[in-house]
């Protein structure tokens, strides 16, 4: 088969990519006019200004399509060419000042059932958003040190709406009743201590494979489970309904298997993977000791040496469903993969300083102290401050470095 391919950027970009104009930008105006010059790739923009404005927008070109949801590769069957034209800027998913007084972006779907365009089929699922949202209307006014905690959040919403339906199911078989027993103790909150998240991700990525590995095959279902996108919110509403095709297992042509089965099923393999992986003592499951983050460096990523000029492995807080993101691959259970580059919380009132830390650190010397000196606040919490006024940067210095020609 033949497939072309066609990439906006490439089409869409003019003189100015709008990077420029947004370093100069002085308020919410001038910044979604520095943006709807940048067509090089597709993002989401969360602006303030000093003046109270606020707003979340798109960037990028995204073409209008003559086939709408564009999910698949269009089968071409003659040469009327199915790009018709770009979506208008104006008509970008945006929020300008709205009515709620705060916006928020978890890259979920922001483009209601009533857009008149096709915007994209591959949104992460709702539950960070859904947890934001929840942060966000809670009682009182926010402080920069709430919205610090916020970024470090691990509640994670997914397992507090289908965990009735996995421990009611377990708690009725001998085998996985101590798995029942230990999620329905559980909190909802991905932390290292715990052993609630180690027990749900493992029947969850179980639950996984027992519903379509019969129909899709090993690799073709690995691949899927690698992409929370597509699956996730879609298993979570067949288990809801508790009624799917899916759930059948065509292998058995005898019988005709039900959630009931999967769930059972899946325990019994996620207990005897823990067992195997952490020991039979449950105390032990704890989540930090099988999900983690590997600092490295681009130097010696990997083999002998990789740990003397990396940053050393340390337990990771969250999940792939929780706003402090510890997202892993199900080929790579449970290493965390994708997580935040940067934690960044800047007050509009304080021109002295604001809160940032970088695990990567500050500076890309391999001998330099401050190369990974940064590691231990990114994974505690402890805040972190970048200072900007001269008589703060005077006072809070400790270490001075000097460069001569």
């Amino acid at each position: 088969k033949l497939f072309s391919l066609r990439w906006s950027p490439f089409e869409s970009m003019g003189k100015k990519i709008g990077f420029f104009d947004l370093l100069f930008a002085k308020n919410l105006q001038e910044v979604r006019s520095a943006l709807s010059q940048m067509n090089a790739i597709m993002l989401n923009y969360v602006i303030a200004d000093t003046d109270g404005n606020i707003g979340w927008q798109t960037i990028g070109k995204i073409p209008i399509r003559s086939q709408k949801d564009s999910t698949l590769p269009m089968v071409v069957r003659d040469s009327k060419d199915n790009w018709i034209g770009w979506i208008p800027w104006e008509e970008m998913p945006k929020k300008i000042n709205p009515k709620d007084n705060w916006v928020g972006t978890c890259n979920h779907t922001t483009v209601t059932y009533d857009y008149p365009y096709y915007f994209s089929s591959h949104f992460s699922p709702s539950w960070r958003q859904r947890r934001l949202i929840e942060l966000m209307e809670s009682p009182g006014k926010k402080t920069a040190e709430d919205y610090w905690a916020f970024q470090r959040d691990t509640k994670n919403l997914l397992a507090e709406r289908i965990l009735p339906i996995i421990t009611d199911v377990l708690s009725l078989n001998l085998e996985t009743k101590s798995l029942s027993e230990i999620l329905s103790a559980w909190n909802f909150h991905d932390d290292t201590e715990l052993i609630g998240p180690t027990v749900f991700q493992f029947v969850l990525r179980e639950i996984f494979f027992q519903t379509y590995q019969d129909e899709l095959g090993a690799d073709l279902a690995l691949a899927l489970g690698n992409n929370y996108y597509f699956w996730q919110e879609r298993l979570v509403s067949f288990m809801e309904t508790g009624d799917s095709h899916w759930f059948d297992n065509i292998t058995t042509k005898q019988q005709k298997e039900t959630l009931e089965d999967i769930i059972l099923s899946a325990g019994i393999s996620a207990k005897a993977s823990l067992v195997k992986q952490l020991g039979n003592n449950s105390a032990n499951w704890t989540w930090g000791k099988i999900h983690q983050k590997q600092y490295l460096s681009p130097i010696k990523s990997s083999g002998f040496g990789k740990d003397l000029v990396g940053g050393g492995t340390f337990p990771m807080p969250g999940s792939v469903e929780s706003l402090h993101r510890g997202y892993y691959y199900f080929d790579k259970p449970y290493d965390t993969t994708v997580t935040a580059a940067l934690r960044m919380v800047i007050d509009f009132g304080d021109a002295d300083k604001i809160m940032a830390v970088m695990p990567s650190g500050v500076s890309d010397r391999l001998l330099s102290p401050h190369r990974t000196d940064q590691i231990k606040s990114y994974l505690d919490g402890t805040p972190v401050y970048w200072w900007f006024s001269k008589e703060a940067i005077e006072a809070n210095t400790q270490n001075t470095l000097v460069l001569n020609p």
